[in-house]
Protein backbone atom coordinates (compact mmCIF):
# COMPACT_ATOMS: atom_id res chain seq x y z
CA UNK A 1 0.00 0.00 0.00
CA UNK A 2 1.45 3.37 -0.99
CA UNK A 3 2.03 5.94 1.74
CA UNK A 4 0.12 9.24 1.69
CA UNK A 5 3.24 10.98 0.38
CA UNK A 6 3.73 8.41 -2.41
CA UNK A 7 0.06 8.62 -3.31
CA UNK A 8 0.31 12.41 -3.54
CA UNK A 9 3.37 12.16 -5.78
CA UNK A 10 1.59 9.71 -8.05
CA UNK A 11 -1.51 11.89 -8.22
CA UNK A 12 0.49 14.94 -9.30
CA UNK A 13 2.50 12.94 -11.85
CA UNK A 14 -0.66 11.53 -13.45
CA UNK A 15 -2.38 14.92 -13.44
CA UNK A 16 0.62 16.42 -15.23
CA UNK A 17 1.02 13.63 -17.80
CA UNK A 18 -2.61 12.63 -18.32
CA UNK A 19 -4.62 13.51 -21.43
CA UNK A 20 -8.03 12.76 -22.81
CA UNK A 21 -7.88 9.32 -24.46
CA UNK A 22 -8.98 10.72 -27.85
CA UNK A 23 -6.10 13.21 -27.80
CA UNK A 24 -3.59 10.55 -26.81
CA UNK A 25 -4.80 8.18 -29.54
CA UNK A 26 -4.53 10.92 -32.14
CA UNK A 27 -0.85 11.40 -31.32
CA UNK A 28 -0.22 7.65 -31.62
CA UNK A 29 -1.88 7.22 -35.00
CA UNK A 30 -0.33 10.39 -36.42
CA UNK A 31 2.91 8.41 -36.44
CA UNK A 32 2.85 6.78 -39.88
CA UNK A 33 5.31 4.11 -38.72
CA UNK A 34 2.79 2.70 -36.22
CA UNK A 35 1.41 -0.27 -38.14
CA UNK A 36 -0.13 -2.03 -35.16
CA UNK A 37 -2.18 -0.45 -32.38
CA UNK A 38 -3.55 -2.73 -29.67
CA UNK A 39 -6.18 -2.16 -27.01
CA UNK A 40 -5.66 -4.41 -23.98
CA UNK A 41 -8.55 -5.14 -21.65
CA UNK A 42 -9.80 -7.35 -18.88
CA UNK A 43 -12.49 -9.46 -20.51
CA UNK A 44 -15.37 -7.89 -18.63
CA UNK A 45 -18.82 -7.41 -20.13
CA UNK A 46 -19.43 -3.97 -21.64
CA UNK A 47 -16.27 -2.46 -20.24
CA UNK A 48 -15.57 1.13 -21.36
CA UNK A 49 -12.37 0.26 -23.24
CA UNK A 50 -14.52 -1.48 -25.85
CA UNK A 51 -16.61 1.67 -26.20
CA UNK A 52 -13.48 3.81 -26.57
CA UNK A 53 -12.20 1.65 -29.41
CA UNK A 54 -15.65 1.58 -31.01
CA UNK A 55 -15.85 5.38 -30.99
CA UNK A 56 -12.31 5.55 -32.42
CA UNK A 57 -12.90 3.24 -35.39
CA UNK A 58 -13.84 5.98 -37.91
CA UNK A 59 -10.69 7.92 -36.98
CA UNK A 60 -8.54 4.79 -37.21
CA UNK A 61 -9.99 3.96 -40.62
CA UNK A 62 -9.20 7.46 -41.87
CA UNK A 63 -5.60 6.92 -40.75
CA UNK A 64 -5.31 3.75 -42.81
CA UNK A 65 -6.12 0.96 -40.36
CA UNK A 66 -7.51 -1.85 -42.49
CA UNK A 67 -8.21 -4.68 -40.02
CA UNK A 68 -9.63 -5.14 -36.54
CA UNK A 69 -8.11 -8.27 -34.95
CA UNK A 70 -10.13 -10.05 -32.28
CA UNK A 71 -9.39 -12.77 -29.73
CA UNK A 72 -11.77 -15.23 -31.40
CA UNK A 73 -11.21 -18.75 -32.71
CA UNK A 74 -10.75 -19.32 -36.46
CA UNK A 75 -14.11 -21.01 -37.04
CA UNK A 76 -15.79 -17.66 -36.36
CA UNK A 77 -14.07 -16.04 -39.36
CA UNK A 78 -16.83 -16.94 -41.89
CA UNK A 79 -19.43 -15.38 -39.57
CA UNK A 80 -17.43 -12.15 -39.36
CA UNK A 81 -16.94 -12.14 -43.12
CA UNK A 82 -20.68 -12.59 -43.67
CA UNK A 83 -21.42 -9.71 -41.32
CA UNK A 84 -18.93 -7.38 -43.02
CA UNK A 85 -20.37 -8.35 -46.42
CA UNK A 86 -23.88 -7.50 -45.23
CA UNK A 87 -25.13 -11.08 -45.56
CA UNK A 88 -26.21 -11.23 -41.91
CA UNK A 89 -27.32 -8.54 -39.48
CA UNK A 90 -26.18 -7.66 -35.99
CA UNK A 91 -28.78 -9.84 -34.28
CA UNK A 92 -27.56 -12.95 -36.11
CA UNK A 93 -23.96 -11.98 -35.44
CA UNK A 94 -24.68 -11.68 -31.72
CA UNK A 95 -26.45 -15.05 -31.55
CA UNK A 96 -23.60 -16.70 -33.48
CA UNK A 97 -20.90 -15.35 -31.12
CA UNK A 98 -22.80 -15.53 -27.85
CA UNK A 99 -20.65 -18.42 -26.59
CA UNK A 100 -17.37 -17.24 -28.10
CA UNK A 101 -15.90 -16.23 -24.72
CA UNK A 102 -14.34 -12.96 -23.63
CA UNK A 103 -17.53 -11.84 -21.81
CA UNK A 104 -19.47 -11.32 -25.03
CA UNK A 105 -22.63 -12.03 -23.02
CA UNK A 106 -23.50 -11.39 -19.39
CA UNK A 107 -25.10 -13.74 -16.87
CA UNK A 108 -28.52 -12.99 -18.40
CA UNK A 109 -27.20 -13.92 -21.88
CA UNK A 110 -27.44 -10.29 -23.02
CA UNK A 111 -24.92 -9.54 -25.80
CA UNK A 112 -22.19 -7.04 -24.90
CA UNK A 113 -23.13 -3.62 -26.37
CA UNK A 114 -19.50 -2.49 -26.29
CA UNK A 115 -18.16 -5.48 -28.20
CA UNK A 116 -20.87 -5.76 -30.82
CA UNK A 117 -21.03 -1.99 -31.18
CA UNK A 118 -17.32 -2.14 -31.94
CA UNK A 119 -17.84 -4.72 -34.70
CA UNK A 120 -20.62 -2.60 -36.17
CA UNK A 121 -18.45 0.52 -36.02
CA UNK A 122 -15.59 -1.32 -37.76
CA UNK A 123 -17.86 -2.62 -40.51
CA UNK A 124 -19.38 0.82 -41.08
CA UNK A 125 -15.87 2.29 -41.35
CA UNK A 126 -14.87 -0.27 -44.00
CA UNK A 127 -12.50 -2.15 -41.67
CA UNK A 128 -12.15 -5.93 -42.04
CA UNK A 129 -12.61 -8.24 -39.04
CA UNK A 130 -9.94 -10.85 -38.26
CA UNK A 131 -9.93 -13.80 -35.84
CA UNK A 132 -6.51 -14.41 -34.31
CA UNK A 133 -6.97 -16.98 -31.52
CA UNK A 134 -6.24 -20.71 -31.68
CA UNK A 135 -8.90 -23.38 -32.08
CA UNK A 136 -9.81 -24.57 -28.58
CA UNK A 137 -12.04 -27.45 -29.61
CA UNK A 138 -9.35 -29.94 -28.55
CA UNK A 139 -9.37 -30.03 -24.74
CA UNK A 140 -5.55 -30.25 -24.86
CA UNK A 141 -5.17 -27.39 -27.34
CA UNK A 142 -2.87 -25.59 -24.91
CA UNK A 143 -0.52 -28.43 -23.95
CA UNK A 144 2.98 -28.90 -25.35
CA UNK A 145 2.40 -32.51 -26.29
CA UNK A 146 -0.69 -31.68 -28.32
CA UNK A 147 -0.04 -28.21 -29.73
CA UNK A 148 1.73 -27.68 -33.02
CA UNK A 149 2.23 -24.01 -32.27
CA UNK A 150 2.25 -21.91 -29.09
CA UNK A 151 -0.78 -19.66 -28.68
CA UNK A 152 1.16 -16.37 -28.51
CA UNK A 153 3.05 -17.22 -31.69
CA UNK A 154 -0.15 -18.26 -33.46
CA UNK A 155 -1.78 -14.92 -32.62
CA UNK A 156 1.30 -12.98 -33.67
CA UNK A 157 1.54 -14.79 -36.99
CA UNK A 158 -2.14 -14.21 -37.80
CA UNK A 159 -1.58 -10.48 -37.44
CA UNK A 160 1.74 -10.56 -39.26
CA UNK A 161 0.13 -12.32 -42.24
CA UNK A 162 -2.03 -9.24 -42.75
CA UNK A 163 0.78 -6.75 -42.21
CA UNK A 164 2.91 -8.48 -44.82
CA UNK A 165 0.19 -8.54 -47.48
CA UNK A 166 1.02 -4.97 -48.53
CA UNK A 167 2.89 -1.96 -47.14
CA UNK A 168 -0.37 -0.07 -46.53
CA UNK A 169 -1.91 -2.71 -44.24
CA UNK A 170 -2.41 -1.62 -40.63
CA UNK A 171 -4.05 -3.53 -37.80
CA UNK A 172 -5.83 -2.52 -34.62
CA UNK A 173 -6.29 -5.27 -32.01
CA UNK A 174 -8.63 -5.86 -29.10
CA UNK A 175 -7.40 -8.61 -26.78
CA UNK A 176 -6.40 -9.34 -23.21
CA UNK A 177 -3.80 -6.94 -21.81
CA UNK A 178 -1.44 -9.79 -20.90
CA UNK A 179 -0.78 -10.52 -24.57
CA UNK A 180 0.50 -6.98 -25.08
CA UNK A 181 3.25 -6.24 -22.61
CA UNK A 182 6.81 -5.81 -23.84
CA UNK A 183 9.57 -6.53 -21.37
CA UNK A 184 13.13 -5.29 -21.89
CA UNK A 185 15.05 -7.78 -24.00
CA UNK A 186 17.12 -8.94 -21.04
CA UNK A 187 13.94 -9.71 -19.05
CA UNK A 188 12.23 -11.73 -21.78
CA UNK A 189 11.99 -15.47 -21.39
CA UNK A 190 12.23 -18.04 -24.18
CA UNK A 191 8.45 -17.78 -24.45
CA UNK A 192 7.62 -14.19 -25.48
CA UNK A 193 4.24 -12.50 -25.42
CA UNK A 194 2.39 -11.85 -28.67
CA UNK A 195 3.54 -8.23 -28.68
CA UNK A 196 7.16 -9.12 -27.97
CA UNK A 197 7.11 -11.42 -31.00
CA UNK A 198 5.54 -8.78 -33.24
CA UNK A 199 7.79 -5.98 -31.98
CA UNK A 200 10.88 -7.87 -33.08
CA UNK A 201 9.60 -8.29 -36.64
CA UNK A 202 8.23 -4.75 -36.97
CA UNK A 203 11.42 -3.17 -35.64
CA UNK A 204 13.44 -5.05 -38.24
CA UNK A 205 11.16 -3.56 -40.92
CA UNK A 206 11.52 -0.04 -39.49
CA UNK A 207 7.90 0.03 -38.27
CA UNK A 208 6.39 0.39 -34.81
CA UNK A 209 3.57 -0.88 -32.63
CA UNK A 210 1.81 0.57 -29.59
CA UNK A 211 -0.36 -0.83 -26.83
CA UNK A 212 -3.05 0.98 -24.87
CA UNK A 213 -4.16 -1.01 -21.82
CA UNK A 214 -7.23 -0.39 -19.67
CA UNK A 215 -7.08 0.08 -15.91
CA UNK A 216 -10.54 -1.08 -14.82
CA UNK A 217 -11.19 -1.01 -11.10
CA UNK A 218 -12.58 -4.15 -9.50
CA UNK A 219 -13.06 -5.24 -5.91
CA UNK A 220 -12.61 -8.89 -6.90
CA UNK A 221 -9.65 -10.79 -5.55
CA UNK A 222 -7.34 -11.25 -8.55
CA UNK A 223 -4.52 -13.81 -8.45
CA UNK A 224 -1.13 -13.17 -10.04
CA UNK A 225 -0.67 -10.24 -12.38
CA UNK A 226 -3.13 -7.45 -11.62
CA UNK A 227 -3.45 -3.70 -12.13
CA UNK A 228 -4.59 -3.30 -8.52
CA UNK A 229 -1.58 -1.10 -7.70
CA UNK A 230 -3.00 1.45 -10.14
CA UNK A 231 -6.56 1.44 -8.84
CA UNK A 232 -6.03 4.47 -6.58
CA UNK A 233 -5.78 6.62 -9.70
CA UNK A 234 -9.24 5.50 -10.82
CA UNK A 235 -10.73 7.00 -7.64
CA UNK A 236 -9.26 10.44 -8.38
CA UNK A 237 -10.80 11.05 -11.75
CA UNK A 238 -14.38 11.44 -12.94
CA UNK A 239 -13.45 11.00 -16.61
CA UNK A 240 -11.12 8.56 -18.41
CA UNK A 241 -7.53 9.76 -18.50
CA UNK A 242 -4.72 8.38 -20.66
CA UNK A 243 -1.10 8.37 -19.54
CA UNK A 244 1.89 7.62 -21.73
CA UNK A 245 4.13 5.45 -19.57
CA UNK A 246 7.20 6.87 -21.32
CA UNK A 247 6.22 10.33 -20.08
CA UNK A 248 5.35 9.32 -16.53
CA UNK A 249 8.03 7.39 -14.67
CA UNK A 250 5.94 7.40 -11.48
CA UNK A 251 3.49 5.12 -13.28
CA UNK A 252 5.88 3.19 -15.51
CA UNK A 253 7.94 1.90 -12.58
CA UNK A 254 4.98 0.53 -10.65
CA UNK A 255 5.22 -3.21 -10.09
CA UNK A 256 2.01 -5.03 -11.05
CA UNK A 257 2.90 -8.58 -10.11
CA UNK A 258 4.50 -11.52 -11.89
CA UNK A 259 3.50 -13.44 -15.00
CA UNK A 260 4.74 -16.24 -17.20
CA UNK A 261 3.92 -16.54 -20.87
CA UNK A 262 3.47 -20.29 -20.82
CA UNK A 263 3.12 -21.04 -24.55
CA UNK A 264 0.34 -23.57 -24.06
CA UNK A 265 -1.21 -22.23 -20.88
CA UNK A 266 -0.80 -25.45 -18.91
CA UNK A 267 1.59 -27.25 -16.60
CA UNK A 268 4.20 -29.43 -18.25
CA UNK A 269 4.63 -31.50 -15.11
CA UNK A 270 0.98 -32.36 -14.36
CA UNK A 271 -1.24 -35.05 -15.77
CA UNK A 272 -2.71 -34.11 -19.14
CA UNK A 273 -6.30 -34.56 -17.99
CA UNK A 274 -5.64 -32.17 -15.11
CA UNK A 275 -4.04 -29.42 -17.18
CA UNK A 276 -6.00 -26.30 -16.12
CA UNK A 277 -5.43 -24.29 -19.30
CA UNK A 278 -4.85 -20.55 -19.45
CA UNK A 279 -3.96 -19.38 -15.95
CA UNK A 280 -1.18 -17.70 -14.01
CA UNK A 281 1.13 -19.33 -11.52
CA UNK A 282 0.67 -22.88 -12.82
CA UNK A 283 3.55 -24.10 -14.91
CA UNK A 284 6.64 -24.58 -12.76
CA UNK A 285 8.81 -25.28 -15.81
CA UNK A 286 8.83 -21.61 -16.81
CA UNK A 287 10.08 -18.95 -14.37
CA UNK A 288 7.88 -16.05 -13.37
CA UNK A 289 8.76 -12.60 -14.71
CA UNK A 290 8.14 -9.31 -12.84
CA UNK A 291 5.87 -6.97 -14.81
CA UNK A 292 5.94 -3.18 -14.63
CA UNK A 293 3.24 -0.76 -15.80
CA UNK A 294 5.75 0.68 -18.25
CA UNK A 295 5.68 -2.51 -20.33
CA UNK A 296 2.56 -1.08 -22.00
CA UNK A 297 2.93 2.14 -24.01
CA UNK A 298 -0.12 3.87 -22.56
CA UNK A 299 -2.70 3.23 -19.86
CA UNK A 300 -6.26 4.51 -19.82
CA UNK A 301 -7.58 4.93 -16.30
CA UNK A 302 -11.36 4.62 -16.10
CA UNK A 303 -13.35 5.99 -13.12
CA UNK A 304 -13.75 3.43 -10.36
CA UNK A 305 -17.52 3.24 -10.84
CA UNK A 306 -17.34 2.26 -14.52
CA UNK A 307 -19.22 -1.00 -13.91
CA UNK A 308 -22.18 0.89 -12.41
CA UNK A 309 -22.36 3.29 -15.33
CA UNK A 310 -22.43 0.81 -18.19
CA UNK A 311 -24.63 1.44 -21.21
CA UNK A 312 -27.19 -1.35 -21.29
Amino acid sequence: MASACESDTLRHAVAAAGREPAVALQSLINDAKVKLLAFGENHWWNNPHRHLLSASMPLLARHGFTHLALELEPHYQPILDSYVAGLIGRAELESSLIDAGGSLANELSAPCPGFFGLLESARNAGVSLLTIDKDKSDRYWYHADFANQPRERHMAERIDEVLQQAPDKKVVVLCGSNHLYRRPREAQSEFPSMFELLAERLMQAGDRLSSVAAVLYTDRQMAGLTFAHLYAITTWTQEPICVSTQDCSAVSQLYLGEDRRCPWGGCFAGKLDECPGIAHGICTAIPMSPILAGYWDALVFYPAGWNRLQTR
